[in-house]
């Protein structure tokens, strides 16, 4: 008799439900184009949570964002500015604080008489190899006046989005 090979039916269902989600998180980072279609299942997860709506009656759009189409790019300091050495390390820390926006992606969720749009992103954790899908509810009407993780929207762009989900590009 040949030993069989395990398949993923034989895999217990939580060793199954971890490894997933993991690595498509991971495929996602590593620019797999996965990481859009997990910012979009953590935002019909958080969605149908909230409003105890079942998968079957959502209906979802989503459009990949650049950040750094999305985001304006903040002056430095006049005093690092004067300094070529300090402005130089300012612009890279500013380069990875965009970076840190992992497949940007906006969803549009619809479903059970609600509706709710989410900025979603992958964030890497600093003390895993794993990333967490951030997905904050956003309007649509006006930018965030708050912004995401000190950098401010450009509202030029942020007027763009509703179009963009309603066209689908």
């Amino acid at each position: 008799m040949t030993p069989r090979t395990p398949s993923g039916r034989d895999l217990p269902y939580r060793i199954r439900n971890w490894a997933v989600p993991s690595i498509l998180a991971v495929l996602g980072l590593a620019g797999c184009g996965i990481g859009p279609l997990v910012c979009r299942h953590q935002a019909v997860e958080l969605f149908s949570a909230q409003f105890t709506c079942p998968g079957e009656r959502l209906t979802t759009r989503s459009v990949r964002i650049s950040p750094k189409e999305l985001f304006e790019r903040p002056s430095p300091p006049p005093d690092v500015a004067a300094d070529s050495g300090r402005l130089r390390y300012w612009e890279k820390k500013t380069d990875e604080g965009l970076a840190n926006f992992h497949d940007l992606t906006l969803v549009d969720v619809d479903g059970c008489d609600a509706r709710l749009t989410y900025l979603c992103w992958l964030e890497q954790s600093p003390d895993t190899d794993a990333a967490d899908a951030i997905c904050p509810v956003v309007g649509l009407d006006a930018p965030p006046a708050h912004g995401f993780g000190g950098f401010a929207i450009k509202p030029a762009m942020w007027r763009t989005l509703k179009q963009r989900l309603a066209l689908g590009y």
